[in-house]
Parts: C-alpha cells; sequence; structure tokens
C-alpha cells in the first residue's frame, strides 16, 4: 500500500504554482548569462576592478539562483505528488503541468550551475592575466583615472580628448589626482583587494599543483602590496607613467585647439 504524501501547500496553493507557469525572463537571463561569460572567456584581458567585481556579484546572484531553482523543482515534484493522490482528469492535469515545471527548473538548474563555473572560470582566467603582467603600475595609472573620474564628478567614462568639455573634465582629474587630500590613500585601499583575490587565487591554483602560476600569484600580489604602503609614492608612479602623461596630452591639445577657435572667433568678430 502506498504511503500517502504528506502537503506542504494547500490544494489552492497546488493550483495556483500550475496555473502560474514558469519563470521565462529568469530563462532569457540565464541564456544571456551564459553567452556573455563565454565570450568574455574568449576575449579574458587583464581585468579591470570593476570586472573583477562584476565577477563576484555575478556568482554570488547565481548561487542564490540555484537554491531558488533547487527548491522550486522539488516543490514542483512535491506538488505533484500530492495530487496524483486524488482522483479525476482536472488531478492529473494538474500533475502533469506540475512535473513539467519541474524539468524546466531542472535545465534552468543545469544552466545556473553551469553559470556559477564559467563565472569562476573567467575570474580564474583574469587572476592569471594579472599575475602575469610586468606593467602593473601602468594597470594601476588606468585604474586610477577612473578612480578619481568617480570622486571628480561622479561620472563612469574617463574623458580622451571628445571635446572642450570632457578636455576641461580632464583637468580638473589630472588637479585632484595631485592635489593629495587623501587621494593616494582611498585609492590603495581601492587597489589592494587586487592582491587580496590573487592570494585567494593562489590557493586554489596551489590545490591544483600549478607551482609557477601559484608562485606568479603570490608575486603580484606582493607587488600590488608593496604600492600600496605608501600611497603617495604610488600616486607619484602613476601621474609618470606614459598612459596618464598621453591621457593629459590628449585633453590638452583638445583645449589649445578649442582656445585657437575662440581666439579666431573673437578677431572675426572684432574685424
Amino acid at each position: 500500500m502506498a504511503v500517502a504524501v504528506a502537503a506542504r501547500f494547500s490544494d489552492d496553493d497546488i493550483r495556483f504554482m500550475a496555473e502560474d507557469g514558469v519563470d521565462r525572463p529568469l530563462e532569457e537571463s540565464l541564456g544571456k548569462l551564459l553567452s556573455k561569460t563565454s565570450q568574455e572567456l574568449r576575449d579574458a584581458e587583464f581585468p579591470s576592478l570593476e570586472q573583477l567585481d562584476s565577477v563576484d556579484d555575478l556568482e554570488a546572484g547565481t548561487m542564490d539562483i540555484v537554491q531558488y531553482l533547487a527548491e522550486d523543482a522539488d516543490d514542483y515534484r512535491h506538488c505533484a505528488a500530492v495530487f496524483s493522490q486524488m482522483p479525476g482528469e482536472e488531478a492529473r492535469a494538474v500533475v502533469a503541468t506540475l512535473l513539467d515545471h519541474a524539468a524546466w527548473a531542472d535545465a534552468r538548474l543545469a544552466e545556473a550551475r553551469e553559470l556559477v563555473a564559467s563565472t569562476r572560470r573567467l575570474r580564474d582566467r583574469y587572476l592569471r592575466e594579472a599575475a602575469g603582467t610586468e606593467e602593473l603600475v601602468h594597470y594601476a595609472a588606468n585604474e586610477f583615472q577612473s578612480f578619481v573620474t568617480k570622486e571628480t564628478d561622479g561620472g563612469d567614462d574617463v574623458p580622451f580628448g571628445e571635446n572642450a568639455d570632457n578636455a576641461a573634465r580632464a583637468v580638473a582629474i589630472d588637479a585632484a589626482a595631485r592635489a593629495g587630500d587623501g587621494v593616494g590613500a582611498r585609492f590603495a585601499e581601492r587597489f589592494v583587494t587586487l592582491a587580496e583575490r590573487l592570494r585567494r587565487a593562489a590557493a586554489t591554483t596551489y590545490a591544483a599543483g600549478e607551482v609557477a602560476v601559484v608562485e606568479a600569484m603570490q608575486r603580484q600580489a606582493a607587488e600590488v602590496e608593496a604600492l600600496c604602503a605608501d600611497p603617495d609614492a604610488f600616486v607619484a608612479k602613476m601621474l609618470a607613467t606614459g598612459s596618464w602623461r598621453c591621457f593629459m596630452a590628449m585633453n590638452r591639445l583638445v583645449l589649445r585647439e578649442d582656445q585657437a577657435r575662440r581666439q579666431q572667433l573673437q578677431r572675426l568678430a572684432i574685424s
């Protein structure tokens, strides 16, 4: 004799679960994220700190989705088992629908787990790239540009001489970078998180037996920590890089051209 299944939900709740359908927007989002992560894996280069943050956030969010989908699949099957004990056509239809929902949840669960795995592979790829660079200060200077830009005017885009207004922003950013006022210490606090990530990755990679990669990660982490230990000297090194000088040269050129046009217009107006 079959053992009766004790219901965790009311009959009306179970009917609602069957009628409510599945989360199609989630299905679409998972597909897009899998495609995007696969593309990023193919194109991975030295990452920005923002990219590393995004990878961490994506992994954490997807882990929540994994739990949510696993619970949904279990609930669908449980409710199907409850209604399978009932007679009638309506009960059989509800069971069939709930089992379809459970199969859908299983498929999305597999995709979510693959997304977690892809996200971890992407982080590993990024940190291997970070460990292998010999241009750490140049990379830091690019990060510093973004950091000071956000502090100065809240912008997400670093100005690169697109127009006179953006060139004037660049001058203000450069001035803020040189003004002191603790900007170096605030940036160092942000940048040193790269060392923390490298050391965590080294511990994982060590378990895989990749000694050369582990040593590179540990060496780069130590270099990041050494730079961040003296924020003022760190800022001076970044301002002296070719990337920062090029950043300012392009923007100053735009300002000079704009000033020349204004002067020409003034002369034409006077004549």
